[in-house]
């Protein structure tokens, strides 16, 4: 959802759909504020505009990170796969270094044979 869409959806307090993002429900919300206070004339409207646009950069801000993390979260599933065919041939050699190499790469029984 972008923001000149929620931007709309506040002033006209539409509801938010049943799913939305974090940043885009503290975008909303923030909206909301910005307007009723300028509607029952708590802050002018240099206030609000200046309110809007400071809103505005922090929720690309958010947009770019959560787009960057999703884009982490979806290489290391790459990775997972990659080393899905691999894992399997290393645990049917017999190594028990191997096999437990990969249960810590796997993410199983990380706490076991750390050195602490």
């Amino acid at each position: 959802m972008t923001f000149d869409e929620l931007s709309l959806m506040a002033f006209r307090n539409d509801p938010l759909p049943r799913f939305v993002k974090l940043h885009e429900m503290t975008a909303y919300f923030g909206l909301q504020n910005i307007y009723w206070s300028y509607e029952h004339r708590f802050i002018s409207k240099d206030q609000a505009a200046n309110r809007k646009k400071e809103l505005q950069y922090r929720f690309e801000d958010e947009v770019k990170k959560y787009e960057d993390s999703l884009k982490d979260y979806q290489y290391i599933d790459q990775i997972r796969v990659a080393f899905g065919g691999q894992f399997k041939a290393v645990k049917e050699s017999g190594c028990p270094v191997c096999r437990r190499l990969i249960e810590i790469l796997d993410g199983r029984n990380l706490s076991e044979g750390q050195d602490t």
